[in-house]
């Protein structure tokens, strides 16, 4: 049973970081006014900025907190929506109508500024979506990211716009972790999707994996131990249901899900008539492979890649 108003957070964690800039830390989010102009300058109004402040940036969808000197400061507008185009249009059939209010992006010019701002644990991530629904409907977006982490627009951006994607879909209901972090796994790139594959393998080697019932239980990724398994064979478990059908058919199945049970779901949504069956079919599929998302991957790697855009 969800509350009337329930605030989600999700952490991405990467495993390799870049070293953390010298640069002077980004100031409070505090001091920065709400309301913006579409492209408004710091303080200082120069093109690139150094004076420490934030260069924000408004869209129709987002609104853009970065560090004016950041290398990728002037095209996060074009990034931002294009990106939230292809993630409506892939798992939602088309793009939906504006978000209101607005997603926040807030890119921490470094590791100091991203961790106290998301407190203990949040050292070995490099990216949060942070969501607070009421009533049936999303109240609040944000999404932090480390600008100074390797893989922070290509990898933990997309991943966790992902999650803040679907979050209007299941009107502000949280869906199964397995769900959120699988479809979420499919939107990083091959690179970052590689490694998951090989820490699965290790953690397969020692014994360390789940069934599909253990998967799709309450509270699967809580074992630390199965960790690696947990993210990997969510993303594999995703992959498989969505080559059943289609990615509205797999959504739907979600609702069935949530609404009646795992078993019920299968049943009425797939056709499969236990966890057992689907149990065989799945495991000895991996990912990734040929399937109705394998282009997602390529399709975001050209959004966020700086070949692929202008400044």
């Amino acid at each position: 049973m969800y509350r009337a108003a329930r605030f989600w957070i999700f952490i991405l964690a990467i495993t390799t970081l870049a070293t953390p800039s010298r640069a002077a830390d980004e100031p409070s989010l505090a001091r920065v006014p709400t309301t913006h102009t579409h492209r408004r300058e710091c303080q200082c109004g120069t093109a690139r900025c150094e004076c420490g402040t934030w260069l924000v940036q408004q869209t129709e969808n987002f609104t853009i907190y970065c560090a004016g000197d950041h290398a990728d400061a002037r095209r996060l507008p074009s990034v931002c929506e294009a990106l939230r185009s292809r993630l409506q249009e892939n798992w939602l059939s088309a793009a939906a109508a504006g978000w209101d209010p607005k997603c926040i992006v807030v890119v921490h010019r470094t590791a100091k500024g991203y961790t106290a701002r998301l407190g203990r644990g949040s050292e070995g991530s490099s990216g949060c979506a942070s969501l607070e629904s009421e009533g049936g409907r999303v109240v609040a977006r944000r999404i932090d990211l480390r600008g100074d982490a390797d893989d922070w627009l290509t990898a933990a951006f997309p991943h966790e716009l992902t999650h803040i994607v679907l979050a209007d879909r299941f009107g502000g209901r949280q869906p199964p972790r397995w769900v959120d972090e699988g479809i979420a796994i499919l939107a990083e790139p091959e690179t970052k999707q590689l490694q998951r594959l090989r820490a699965f393998e290790a953690a397969e080697a020692r014994r360390q994996i789940y069934s599909a019932r253990e998967l799709m239980a309450p509270a699967a990724d809580r074992d630390a131990r199965r960790r690696d398994a947990f993210y990997w064979q969510s993303a594999s478990l995703v992959a498989h249901l969505v080559e059943q059908g289609t990615s509205e058919q797999f959504l739907t199945f979600v609702d069935a899900l949530m609404r009646d049970g795992t078993e019920h779901a299968l049943r009425q949504v797939y056709e499969i008539p236990s966890l057992a069956q689907l149990e065989s079919r799945w495991r000895p599929q991996t990912l990734p492979g040929d399937r109705p998302e394998s282009s997602l991957a390529d399709h975001i790697a050209q959004i966020t890649s700086a070949r692929r855009l202008r400044d």
